[in-house]
């Protein structure tokens, strides 16, 4: 018993804002999921363990069956009286939004399945003990009653929330796979990724392929690094790059997004097609980038997504490229979204800013309209090629 920590109930912390951080987490579980779990799940089942997951279970302090025992003697003898409680203990610790002006008075032991409280009895008789034991029951009923009330209001709100936020996020799903069956690129499923693909999905294992990258920590090593093939490299940048001839078919629906939104339909496709490995916003050595494959803890593929805003704009953006790439990284793209009335003056001015900034090296080819393979190095290895595939979208205002 003496292990138990010694409290002053109800004063640590609001217990508004506890539920309320509650309430968001379960608002994010549903953001977050994936569109195939919410277009296909049973509704009331979804909505059923999300509730389960995210309420609360008040706690209930059962005062009909507290009792009291002696504990010590002479002038260290005490009276221990204990109350019995179920439910999350954690509330118990928490300031309601309705309290008396008292609280915090009476300091308490919290076991498991049980809170106690040590009065002095020496040279005090029965009714004195008696009142004493009164007012700690009051105490704890004029606090404990407010908290457990505002734990089952949470709940009974909770389902109500996670209902109407369910239903939101599967409508906007929707919607969004709407708008791509308007986009003239069929979405190739993932169960049909070819057998020459060198570099995994977490589910999907197929043999990697590795190659000698001529560095000098593989020939101080001996070892191989995982690379991805040339041929999946291109075919990523054919999808981004379809992707955008979809943009530009149906410019009323993709002129007011925004650099993100446009970012997130390309990642789209690129999820139908490879398993699982294409992320958004993932971390990579000095920042975020837009677009990121990685196999193992190698990053096989690098891409940033942007809006034109000029040369310099240009220049700015694929030096934030080359800060993402680390020495494994040999295969990357810029992805540039060219919110203007005409395109091709900004494909000439792209072209000149990527042959004039310091890390260039060869323009190798022109793979389509506005789509061109490069080759530049990393800032601090000239020796360190890196395959940069540009392309340029036309969303015209």
């Amino acid at each position: 018993m003496r292990s138990d920590p010694q409290v002053k109930l109800f004063t640590k912390g609001r217990l508004r804002k506890e539920l309320e951080s509650r309430k968001d987490k379960a608002q994010e579980h549903i953001i977050d999921e994936d569109d195939q779990t919410i277009l296909t799940a049973n509704e009331q089942q979804y909505i059923d363990q999300v509730v389960e997951r995210y309420s609360v279970d008040p706690p209930d302090i059962q005062f009909d069956e507290r009792y009291a025992e002696p504990e010590g003697s002479g002038p260290d003898s005490q009276l221990v009286v204990y109350f019995p409680y179920t439910g999350n203990q954690e509330m118990l610790y928490k300031k309601p939004s309705s309290y008396k002006s008292n609280i915090g008075i009476y300091d308490f032991y919290v076991g498991s399945d049980h809170i106690y409280h040590k009065i002095d009895a020496h040279r005090k008789d029965s009714d004195s003990l008696d009142t004493e034991i009164q007012r700690v029951t009051q105490y704890l009923r004029d606090h404990a009653k407010p908290v457990a009330k505002q734990v089952r209001k949470f709940n009974a709100d909770l389902r109500d929330q996670v209902t109407r936020w369910f239903e939101d996020h599967k409508e906007d799903t929707r919607e969004k796979h709407d708008e791509f069956s308007d986009l003239d690129i069929p979405i190739k499923k993932r169960d049909e990724v070819p057998e020459t693909f060198s570099v995994p999905g977490p589910e999907s294992r197929k043999q990697v392929s590795l190659s000698d990258r001529n560095s000098n920590e593989f020939k101080e090593s001996g070892e191989l690094e995982p690379e991805l093939d040339t041929e999946i490299y291109r075919e990523i940048l054919q999808i981004i790059y379809d992707v955008g001839k979809g943009f530009e078919r149906s410019p009323y629906l993709f002129q007011d997004k925004g650099e993100e939104d446009l970012r997130d339909y390309i990642l789209f496709f690129l999820e139908a097609h490879f398993e699982g490995s294409v992320t958004g916003e993932t971390f990579n050595k000095n920042g975020k980038t837009d677009i990121l494959y990685r196999y193992d803890n190698s990053n096989l593929f690098v891409a940033e997504c942007g809006i034109w805003d000029g040369p310099q704009w240009c220049n700015d953006k694929l030096d934030q490229l080359l800060n993402y790439l680390t020495w494994r990284d040999s295969k990357a793209a810029l992805v540039v979204f060219v919110k203007r009335n005409k395109i091709t003056p900004v494909l000439d001015k792209l072209d000149t800013s990527i042959r004039e900034h310091p890390t260039f090296i060869e323009h190798v080819n022109e793979a389509g309209e506005s789509w061109n393979y490069y080759k530049i190095h990393l800032p601090e290895d000239p020796e360190r090629e890196v395959q940069l595939g540009v392309i340029a979208v036309h969303l015209p205002n």
